[in-house]
C-alpha cells in the first residue's frame, strides 16, 4: 500500500464514480481500476460496491477512507511544521461549524484566516452537530464547533459560550412583533415541530426543561432541515425552541419573531472540540485561536446577542 493508492482511492469515494475520478485525477480509468483491485488483494477485502450508478466504499472501505484522511493530511504536515519555524505558519487545517451558527460565523472566521494566516490552506464546512461529531472522530475535521451531548467521548472540549433558546413563532403581517414572554398555558395550546430526537443537545435539553415544569409539548412533525422547521414556523404551521443564530434573518425581515417563556431559561452550550489521538500541528493552534477571537469579537461588539462567553483566552 502506498499514498498514491490512498490519494486514488479517496479520489474515487469522493467522485462516486471510477470514471468521474478518472477525470479529475487525470489517470486513465483501466489504471485507476487496477491500483484498487491491487489495494482490495492487498488488504483482503471488498472496498467497493460495483453498482450501475457508480460506487460506494463498504464498511472496510468506510474505515480505509477515514484513515486514508489521516494518513495523508499527516504527511502533508511534515513540511508544514518545518516551514512553521520561520515564523509563518502554513499547512492544512479542516473546520466543521454547527450549521445553526455558520452564517453569523462562517464569513467572519475565513476572512480573518485568509487575511492573518494566507499560507494556510482552509477547509470549511458547517453541518449537524453529529455528523461534524463522527468527521472529527474519523479524522476528516481537525476542529470542530457545536452543540456536544456531555457523555460522548474521543475528544476534548471547551465550552465557549452560553446561548439563550426562544420560542420561534409566526410574526404576522397584521399584528406588530411581539418579544413579550409566552406563558405555559399558551404553550399548550400550540403545535412544535422540533428536530429529530438524534440531534445533539436542543432536543433533549427542551425536553428537560419542560419536563421540569411539567409541561409536554405538542409535536406535530420531526424534522431534519432547520431551513424547513424555519419555513414551517414562518408559514404559521407550527412554532419550534431556536436561538436568535439560527433566526435572526428571519428575526430582522419580520417573518418569526423570538419569545422566551415565562419562568423557565432554556440554555445550550457551543463547545470547541478537537480529537484526542492527533497531535497538534501549528496550524489547527492558529485556527484554534482565531475561532475563540472571531467569537470573543462577535459576542464584545454587540453583533450576536443573546449569549455569554463562558471562557475567554486560548
Amino acid at each position: 500500500m502506498d499514498l498514491k493508492q490512498l490519494r486514488y482511492f479517496i479520489g474515487i469515494c469522493d467522485a462516486g464514480s471510477i470514471t468521474r475520478a478518472a477525470k479529475v485525477l487525470h489517470v486513465a480509468q483501466p489504471a485507476l481500476s487496477n491500483h484498487i483491485s491491487n489495494l482490495e488483494a492487498q488488504l483482503k477485502v471488498e472496498l467497493l460496491h460495483r453498482t450501475s450508478h457508480g460506487v460506494i466504499p463498504t464498511e472496510s472501505g468506510e474505515i480505509l477512507y477515514a484513515s486514508a484522511h489521516r494518513v495523508l493530511r499527516e504527511m502533508s504536515r511534515i513540511a508544514d511544521e518545518v516551514n512553521a519555524l520561520k515564523n509563518k505558519p502554513a499547512g492544512k487545517v479542516a473546520i466543521g461549524v454547527a450549521a445553526g451558527i455558520s452564517n453569523i460565523f462562517g464569513m467572519r472566521f475565513i476572512k480573518q484566516m485568509t487575511k492573518h494566516y494566507p499560507d494556510i490552506s482552509l477547509a470549511y464546512s458547517s453541518g449537524l452537530s453529529p455528523d461534524l461529531y463522527r468527521k472529527l472522530l474519523t479524522g476528516i475535521l481537525d476542529i470542530g464547533m457545536f452543540y456536544k451531548e456531555p457523555e460522548i467521548g474521543g475528544v476534548s472540549s471547551r465550552k465557549l459560550l452560553r446561548e439563550e433558546l426562544f420560542v420561534a413563532m409566526q410574526c404576522s403581517s397584521d399584528r406588530p412583533p411581539c418579544n413579550e414572554a409566552i406563558s405555559i398555558a399558551e404553550l399548550r395550546r400550540l403545535p412544535f415541530v422540533f428536530p429529530r430526537t438524534d440531534h445533539f443537545s436542543m432536543r433533549s435539553i427542551v425536553e428537560n426543561v419542560f419536563s421540569e415544569a411539567g409541561f409536554a409539548p405538542q409535536i406535530v412533525a420531526e424534522v431534519e432541515s432547520f431551513t424547513t422547521i424555519k419555513q414551517l414556523v414562518a408559514d404559521g404551521f407550527a412554532c419550534t425552541i431556536a436561538p436568535w443564530s439560527s433566526t435572526y434573518e428571519e428575526v430582522e425581515k419580520k417573518i418569526i419573531k423570538l419569545r422566551p417563556i415565562e419562568g423557565i431559561s432554556i440554555t445550550r452550550y457551543l463547545e470547541l472540540c478537537m480529537p484526542l489521538d492527533r497531535p497538534l500541528a501549528i496550524s489547527i493552534t492558529v485556527a484554534r485561536q482565531m475561532t475563540i477571537k472571531v467569537i470573543e469579537d462577535l459576542i464584545s461588539t454587540g453583533q450576536w446577542p443573546h449569549v455569554s462567553l463562558v471562557e475567554t483566552g486560548d
